[in-house]
């Protein structure tokens, strides 16, 4: 049977408009995290690796297939990275990629906007810290951490920010319906931020469909193994944007919109796209029901 599962994490769309503030989901998540690593130099073991510890991870040798792998205890939301190398040193880290994992064994690469792992720049020095933000945050349990560059030896301390992540579940199965009526509180807005997550073995269905009126609608579906985005803000004219690819692995996906005004960006798994909405309006009114079907 072919059914598909969502994990509804921000479905803002019902909202006017949204705005998530950085500061509030930027906490750090370390606290209580298991480190572990391939391999670790005496007194340099991953335990070492937390930002303002007096040590650091270092592993025996400084080669491409050596990682520290944090353990959160249960899955976060996790918004930024920050790292540093061995204090005084010229040992640290100048590039790395970052991954993650539900389970500890299945493991994805953090990717950019091309599709590829993301390269993420390191330290200029043992002591300075670094920050890098994840533009689409990484919901995960596990991180792990591997260093692609190096100046004299790999040497890393590090902190994960984040929040708890919080979710409902809802599960298809091919005949099921998700309705929302908007009769009673229509859509009037501007700007939109839309986010789930979702696995499924179908490659063609319904995620979000909805109309307005006056002619605008917004619709979201899956056609063979494609994320599809079609809009209308009541122009009469659809713009349509596409992108991923084999999405019926049955394997977990993030879906972003992001709209202002006739601007949007539409990503899934971190591949992003922008567009522009044809057409002279700029606000979506929906009074419609906003329904779900796979």
């Amino acid at each position: 049977m072919n059914t598909i599962k969502c994990f509804i994490f921000i479905f803002a769309i019902i909202c006017n408009s949204f705005t998530f503030a950085y500061d509030e989901c930027n906490e750090p998540l370390l606290d209580r995290a298991h480190l572990t690593a391939t391999t670790s130099l005496p007194n340099r073991g991953p335990e070492n690796a937390r930002l303002n510890g007096g040590s650091t991870w270092s592993p025996e040798l400084s080669s491409y297939d050596q990682h520290l792998t944090v353990e959160l205890g249960d899955r976060y939301e996790i918004r930024s990275i920050a790292t540093r190398g061995r204090a005084h040193t010229n040992e640290y880290i100048t590039e790395y990629i970052v991954q993650y994992s539900d389970d500890g064994q299945a493991w994805a690469s953090y990717e950019s906007q091309d599709g590829v792992d993301e390269m993420f720049k390191g330290n200029i020095d043992g002591d300075t810290i670094k920050l890098n933000k994840f533009e689409v945050p990484i919901i995960a349990q596990w991180i792990r951490i591997n260093p692609t560059r190096w100046r004299d030896r790999i040497s890393l301390r590090l902190e994960l920010y984040g929040c708890d992540y919080v979710s409902d579940i809802l599960s298809f199965n091919g005949s099921s319906l998700l309705r929302y009526d908007l009769l009673r509180e229509p859509i009037e807005t501007d700007r939109h931020f839309i986010r789930f997550r979702f696995k499924t073995n179908n490659a063609d269905g319904i995620l979000m469909y909805s109309r307005g009126t006056q002619g605008d609608y917004i619709a979201l579906q899956l056609k063979d193994n494609r994320m599809i985005l079609n809009i209308d803000l009541g122009s009469g004219i659809m713009t349509s944007l596409s992108v991923g690819s084999l999405l019926d692995d049955n394997m977990w996906h993030d879906v972003l919109i992001s709209r202002n005004r006739k601007n949007i960006s539409f990503s899934v798994d971190r591949v992003l796209i922008k567009g522009r909405i044809k057409g002279e309006f700029h606000r979506l009114d929906l009074n419609r029901a906003v329904c779900n079907n796979l």
